[in-house]
């Protein structure tokens, strides 16, 4: 190792030695002054530090691995956003197909002394009796040529948007579904 003579001024010395001597970082004024000199001259050679090759190498392979990850989230995105175009269409051709079962008003309330739900599935089952529209799960499917797991979905989807859909039970255990109209 050769030797250099450098001047500085004692205040600058008195202030490295200090330092030196606070971070244990460094064995000596001279390792200080190599490790400096040494930094500056990579830092003119390149702006970031010099990366081993086996960092570099994972380093790589991880923005390969968030590329694909990414490239897999827009395909997901891609295919629902499409999905839950499908099921709003489906939704609609769902709710033009079912059934439409008239609304209790206050005044048949007031007159029989029913409730609402009791006179609302009385009407329900009188349309189911004399209407040849379907409102099965099965028959709603069949209708429209699709799958029952579909229609499930645009049902879930009718509901959600807050539209008046109705269920009920037959004597059978058949599950209709039907539209009603809005009580006023």
């Amino acid at each position: 190792m050769e030797r250099i003579n450098l001047k500085i001024d004692s205040e600058k010395k008195d202030e490295i030695t200090q330092y030196v001597e606070e971070n244990n970082e460094y064995s000596s004024m001279s390792h200080f002054i190599r490790i400096a000199a040494n930094k500056e001259m990579s830092d003119e050679e390149e702006d970031s530090p010099q990366v081993p090759p086996r960092v570099s190498q994972t380093l790589n392979q991880i923005t390969e691995e968030l590329e694909e990850i990414r490239s897999g989230i827009n395909e997901v995105t891609i295919q629902l956003e499409s999905e839950d175009t499908d099921i709003q269409s489906l939704s609609q051709e769902v709710y033009e197909t079912i059934p439409r079962a008239p609304a209790t008003n206050s005044a048949e309330i007031a007159s029989t002394g029913r409730s609402y739900d009791e006179l609302d599935h009385q009407h329900a089952h009188t349309v189911l009796r004399n209407s040849d529209k379907p409102s099965t799960i099965t028959g709603i499917a069949q209708h429209l040529n699709a799958d029952k797991k579909d229609i499930q979905d645009s049902i879930h989807h009718l509901k959600s948007n807050f539209l008046p859909i109705l269920e009920l039970v037959d004597d059978e255990g058949n599950k209709h579904i039907l539209k009603q109209e809005e009580r006023r």
